[in-house]
């Protein structure tokens, strides 16, 4: 809250954000208190986490990092596998001591950009932009469960679903 409040001055606003995140999750029918953090796919998410690592970007642009953030994912650019290493764990150590948050080591990674995603796309070795395989199995799989023939929905229902899903998929893989 404290780093929040350096970029948001309204005494208002700040006290609704820390009920929001003192609030908890509702689990199962049960609110479940946060201790700290931000709720998963909460709508104030994105913005919290630009406010809270714009001194990540910083402190990268300060190096004379190529990279790219959207909210929590980030991708940083490099010339070699040694630089690559040396720079996660540089910037995993500045996290851990300046932004107080741990890198999870599961979903970090390096590789060549056609071998890494973000955001659901890649770039293949000819550098044009791709949906990833992940993207695509969850495209089938939700297509999949949309056609089940078990569901009690009309046709007209099915072929709505259907309708505003493939507008949400289309609308933001078209660059692919």
């Amino acid at each position: 809250m404290a780093r929040i409040g350096q970029q948001i001055r309204d005494k208002r606003v700040l006290r609704l954000i820390g009920k929001y995140l003192r609030r908890g999750v509702l689990t199962e029918g049960v609110v479940v208190r946060s201790e700290e953090g931000m709720p998963q796919g909460g709508p104030l998410s994105p913005l919290l986490a630009n406010i809270y690592l714009d001194a990540m970007d910083k402190e990268l642009e300060k190096r004379g990092h190529a990279f790219c953030r959207y909210a929590d994912d980030c991708n940083i650019y490099v010339a070699s596998e040694s630089s690559a290493q040396r720079v996660k764990e540089g910037m995993t150590r500045w996290i851990k001591r300046h932004l107080r948050l741990e890198v999870n080591e599961k979903k970090s990674g390096m590789g060549r950009v056609w071998e890494r995603g973000f955001l659901g796309f890649t770039l293949n070795r000819k550098l044009e932009i791709e949906a990833t395989t992940q993207s695509l199995q969850r495209f089938k799989g939700k297509v999949r469960e949309l056609w089940r023939s078990c569901q009690s929905l009309t046709s007209e229902q099915l072929r709505d679903y259907w309708r505003a899903y493939m507008k949400g998929w289309w609308e933001y893989f078209r660059l692919a």
